[in-house]
This record gives C-alpha cells, sequence and structure tokens, in this order.
C-alpha cells in the first residue's frame, strides 16, 4: 500500500494543497471501482476518503396492470377559420351596381309523340287498261231497222259505237296508239239481184269489190277480193225474207294494222264468225 500511496504523490507532482485537492478528486474518480477493503487501505495511507461507487438507482416498479392508465389528454382542437372579411362599403353617393334581370329559358318546341309507321299495304299490279271506244256521234241513232239485225259479238268488242250498223275493236298499238278495226253490218241496197251471179257482177259494176274468192259457208255467200283502192277486203251476204243482210270489212293487210300480224290475223277471225252469226 505504501507504495500505491508513494506512486500516487510522484505522479501528482503538485504542492500539500492543490496535491490533497487533486489527490482526493482522483482517488474519489478511482476510487468508484474498488472494494470497500481497499478504499479503506487507500484512504488511512493517503489521508484521503476514497468515494464510494454511487448506487444504481432503483428499477420504476411496473404500473399495476389492475388500475387503469391516466387517460390521454385530447388532442387541442384546430382553429376555426376566420370568416372572410366583409367588403368594405362603397363612398357614400356611389349608384349601386344594377341587378341583371333573370334570363328566361327558350320555350321547348313540344316533342311530338313517337309513332310506329303504317306498312304499306301491297297493292296488286293494275290491269291493263282496255282502250276506250269513241263514243257514236250526236244525232247519228241506231234506226230499228238495225237494231233488229242479231249479232253474237265476243268479249271486248262494240257494236255502233263508232257509227250506226258498225261494230269495233280497239287493240293497243306501236307507241300507245290504239288501232281500231271497224266492220260494218246492215241490209244491201234494194238496186242489188238476190242471184247470186249476177250480185257478184253488180258488186264489180258499181266499184264495191272485185271478187276473188266465192265460197259458201252456211246460209251464207263469202267473197273476198279488193275494193276499188286495191284494199282486200270480204264480205258475207244471207238472202233473209226477199232481202240481202250484208257483213263486210277490210283484211287490215295494210297500215299500222298490218304490223299486229298474229293479233290482226285472229282479230280478223273474230270479226268473221260475228259476220256468220248475223241473223233477224
Amino acid at each position: 500500500m505504501g507504495l500505491v500511496c508513494l506512486a500516487l504523490a510522484t505522479w501528482l507532482g503538485c504542492e500539500d494543497g492543490e496535491g490533497e485537492r487533486a489527490a482526493t478528486e482522483t482517488t474519489a474518480s478511482i476510487g468508484k471501482g474498488f472494494s470497500a477493503a481497499l478504499r479503506a487501505d487507500l484512504a488511512a495511507a493517503t489521508g484521503l476518503t476514497v468515494a464510494a461507487a454511487p448506487a444504481a438507482p432503483a428499477p420504476k416498479p411496473p404500473p399495476n396492470a389492475g388500475e387503469p392508465s391516466a387517460p390521454a389528454e385530447p388532442a387541442p382542437a384546430p382553429a376555426a377559420a376566420a370568416p372572410p372579411a366583409a367588403p368594405a362599403p362603397a363612398p357614400a353617393g356611389t349608384p349601386a351596381p344594377p341587378t341583371p334581370a333573370p334570363t328566361a329559358a327558350p320555350p321547348t318546341a313540344p316533342t311530338a309523340p313517337a309513332t310506329s309507321p303504317t306498312p304499306a299495304t301491297p297493292t296488286a299490279p293494275a290491269a291493263p287498261a282496255t282502250p276506250a271506244a269513241p263514243a257514236t256521234p250526236p244525232g247519228a241513232a241506231v234506226s230499228a231497222e238495225l237494231a233488229a239485225i242479231k249479232l253474237k259479238l265476243n268479249e271486248g268488242w262494240q257494236r255502233d259505237t263508232v257509227a250506226p250498223g258498225t261494230f269495233s275493236f280497239f287493240a293497243p298499238g306501236e307507241g300507245g296508239k290504239n288501232i281500231r278495226f271497224v266492220f260494218k253490218y246492215g241490209f244491201e241496197e234494194a238496186t242489188a239481184p238476190l242471184q247470186r251471179e249476177a250480185y257478184i257482177q253488180w258488186l264489180g259494176s258499181t266499184k264495191t269489190m272485185s271478187v276473188a274468192v266465192d265460197r259458201q259457208r252456211g246460209a251464207a255467200w263469202f267473197l273476198e277480193g279488193t275494193n276499188d283502192s286495191g284494199e282486200p277486203v270480204f264480205r258475207y251476204v244471207i238472202t233473209y225474207g226477199g232481202r240481202l243482210l250484208v257483213c263486210s270489212g277490210s283484211l287490215y293487210k295494210q297500215g299500222a294494222a298490218a304490223a299486229l300480224r298474229d293479233l290482226r290475223d285472229e282479230i280478223i277471225m273474230q270479226a268473221k264468225r260475228i259476220c256468220e252469226s248475223m241473223d233477224l
């Protein structure tokens, strides 16, 4: 222990007052790690008191689980927002700005209710129109004598529409123009002979027709030839009660009717049958 004291005195190298104070502070700091016996020896040798190491603070007891913890302090409420500053009053004498009048909304046009389209009704194609025949000329009344003659007309034929003592048929031609087929019926002139050969000669002498074909068809004489203009014609003659009934017409082998061909032939054939049906 003497060596320890000598070493401390030598290391400090100071006067008694200063050395004692420094030695005291040194030993106090050193003595913190010594045991109680060593501190006593050091104090006896140097005459200094060696402070013991401070005791460790006692551990803080844990909070009692059974006791409720203190409520947490509520957070401070946010400061309320400051109201907006009021506008500065207008100086005296300043007119107030005009208040705009409310603009009326434009009127809305009424919307018509939607209706479902009505399906168009299909129409049947129109049948071709039958050409209308011209009316009987005014004042051309049919005599009782002509009205007494009987004719068997086929469908589409018309009697006494062109003139009294005629029957006719209208057929569609080229360019939409109607072609009229007209035939005559009635009593022969009173000067005509009743004998067949004499009658044929009479036709020639009056330039009514030049006979090229002479046939008997039932009760009728069938004659065919040309008229004074060279046009092919036919003629049916029937003797009835001492008078001659005549039915005649063109064969329509010239002009616009000739272009109809088969239709023309059918119309001529029907006209001849109508002549054969002539009766009183």
